[in-house]
C-alpha cells in the first residue's frame, strides 16, 4: 500500500463525512435506517461491496415534474438561463458555468427518471426513458 493511496482513502473519508454531516440532517426524520446503514461505509470497498450503496449508485430516481418545470431545467441544462434573479450571483455562465452544467446533465442522465407529461426536448436530452 503506498502513502499517496492511504492519503487519498484519507482525504475521500474526511470529504465524505462532511458531506454526511453537512445534508443529513434534513433527511433524519423521514430516512434514519438508511442514514445509520450509510454513515458506516468509511472506504471506497465498503461502498463497492455494500447492497444498499450499490443500489444507490444504480438505480435510477423518479422525478415528478410539470412539463413546464422540466422545460426550465432544460432551458438552463442547456442555455444557462433561468433559476437565478439576475445580480444575485455568478450562476453557471462561462466556461465554468459550461463545466458546472455539463456535470449536472450527467447526473440527471444517469440517475434521474422524470415522470409527468412528455416533452420533445426530452429526447435532446437523452432521457429515453423518460414517460
Amino acid at each position: 500500500m503506498s502513502i499517496v493511496w492511504v492519503q487519498r482513502m484519507y482525504i475521500d473519508s474526511v470529504l465524505a463525512t462532511k458531506f454526511f454531516d453537512t445534508f443529513s440532517p434534513s433527511l433524519l426524520a423521514l430516512h434514519k435506517p438508511t442514514l445509520d446503514h450509510l454513515s458506516k461505509l468509511m472506504v471506497p470497498n465498503h461502498v463497492q461491496t455494500d447492497e444498499v450503496a450499490q443500489r444507490f449508485r444504480n438505480e435510477k430516481y423518479s422525478i415528478r415534474m410539470s412539463r413546464s418545470g422540466f422545460g426550465l431545467l432544460v432551458g438552463w441544462l442547456t442555455e444557462g438561463m433561468g433559476g437565478e434573479p439576475m445580480g444575485a450571483g455568478d450562476g453557471f455562465r462561462g466556461e465554468k458555468g459550461k463545466r458546472g452544467r455539463a456535470a449536472v446533465m450527467r447526473v440527471v442522465n444517469n440517475h434521474l427518471r422524470f415522470d409527468g407529461e412528455p416533452h420533445p426536448s426530452w429526447i435532446i436530452l437523452g432521457l429515453r426513458n423518460a414517460q
